[in-house]
């Protein structure tokens, strides 16, 4: 049964619906937002690599047909450009920032400041699994950190315009 005791507490809640996997069951799984915070704090609680890999295939692919049109929208609007490398995770960092508490924010700053300096060591090793060149594999490695250090300033910049206020 869901308490919503935890870190990420009630406001996690509407970030589940239901999944039919046969008649009459029924499972709640997270949409994109939502896993990616289950992942972040999976990484914290397991330190495992494949908690890295499912947060880069997040960063990458966020910017599905879905959020083509919204990056277009609201990501030229605000920045008065789209940059291309990273519109994804520009959109999943301000979706993410939108469901969670400045509690939860709170908890997970040490976990991506972690997740940051641990990235370019776990994404090389990651790397040179696919088979890459040296020079390739420093080129993903740039832009895999690059995407995640957007989405990290995502959600300062939110909880800090929201200080604001």
């Amino acid at each position: 049964m869901l308490r919503g005791e935890g870190p990420l507490g009630r406001s996690f809640f509407p970030q589940l619906f239901p999944l039919s996997v046969g008649e009459g069951i029924d499972i709640l799984v997270a949409n994109e937002p939502g896993f990616m915070l289950l992942k972040i704090f999976a990484f914290n609680s397991r330190n495992e690599t494949k908690d890295i890999r499912d947060i880069h295939f997040l960063l990458d692919n966020y910017i599905w047909e879905k959020n083509a049109v919204r990056a277009d929208e609201e990501l030229f609007s605000h920045y008065g450009e789209v940059i291309h490398e990273t519109p994804g995770s520009r959109l999943l960092g301000k979706d993410v920032a939108a469901i969670i508490k400045k509690k939860t924010y709170r908890e997970i700053l040490p976990v991506l400041d972690r997740l940051f300096a641990e990235n370019s060591q776990i994404w090389g090793r990651l790397e040179r699994s696919a088979g890459l060149t040296e020079d390739e594999e420093l080129a993903a490695n740039v832009l895999e950190i690059s995407k995640f250090r957007t989405f990290q300033k995502c959600l300062i910049q939110h909880f800090a315009e929201a200080d604001q206020l």
